[in-house]
């Protein structure tokens, strides 16, 4: 008898060793049926469990319902904010994946959520509402913490809404960032849309600078990021009306 417990508990402790993480096929599922709202009601299930609620994953699928559905004009009102709803679990998803694992393995969701993001805060620059772009721009800390770029034009919304401490502040976050010696790596594996961000966030406050009589200033700064720029045609000529 007792040499049937053991056989026993040392069947169980190696299938506890040898246990896969769970691969949630029922979102998968759910995701690939578009049935994004039960989609995000399943994540946030999975969320609310002991077992399952540091699991990244969980997260992952509930950004992507989120994305998914903030595109359907008659989705229903609990989910009107669903593009910012997406970023809170997209933020969660990053900061439980410890290894960076799925982050890599999903990289291109997040590079279209991004690509997303940096359209709408481009539209609203357009429109001159720096206000409502400021909003969307703290959203990019969500899927880096350390967005140069974010940071350079959330100080340069804060200055066009008359923020000129708030703007002064976020500059100086900048400027020791772009400072620092693993910010030309990081650089390095820039996506388009990151590039995107950090170009517009460059010259917003380039014209910022300008706008308070500080040209010079203005000019250093585009010099210092005009290396990562070298065959970006708009950032020339962008760069040749300022400086030249």
């Amino acid at each position: 008898m007792k040499k049937l417990l053991f056989l026993l508990c040392f069947i169980l402790g190696a299938l506890k060793l040898n246990a896969q993480p769970p691969l949630y096929d029922d979102l998968l599922i759910l995701y690939a049926d578009g049935n994004y709202a039960k989609l995000i009601r399943e994540t946030i299930k999975y969320s609310e469990k002991d077992e399952s609620k540091n699991d990244a994953i969980i997260y992952y699928w509930m950004a992507k319902g989120y994305y998914k559905i903030s595109f359907q004009a008659d989705r229903d009102e609990e989910y009107k904010n669903a593009f910012k709803d997406c970023f809170t679990a997209a933020g969660k998803c990053i900061k439980k994946d410890k290894s960076g694992k799925i982050y890599a393995e999903y990289r291109d969701f997040f590079s279209d959520v991004k690509k997303t993001l940096v359209e709408t805060i481009q539209n609203d620059i357009d429109a001159k509402d720096y206000r409502k772009a400021s909003g969307w721009v703290t959203k990019a800390y969500k899927l880096n913490p350390n967005d140069v770029g974010a940071k350079y034009l959330e100080g340069a919304c804060k200055f066009r809404v008359q923020d000129k401490g708030g703007a002064n502040a976020l500059w100086k976050e900048a400027e020791k960032m772009l400072a620092a010696p693993t910010f030309a790596a990081e650089v390095a594996n820039y996506r388009e849309e990151d590039k995107k961000l950090f170009k517009l966030g460059v010259f917003e406050t380039a014209e910022a600078y300008i706008s308070m009589k500080q040209v010079d200033k203005a000019k250093a700064l585009l010099g210092k990021v005009a290396q990562w720029f070298e065959d970006d045609e708009d950032f020339k000529a962008r760069y040749d009306a300022i400086v030249n």
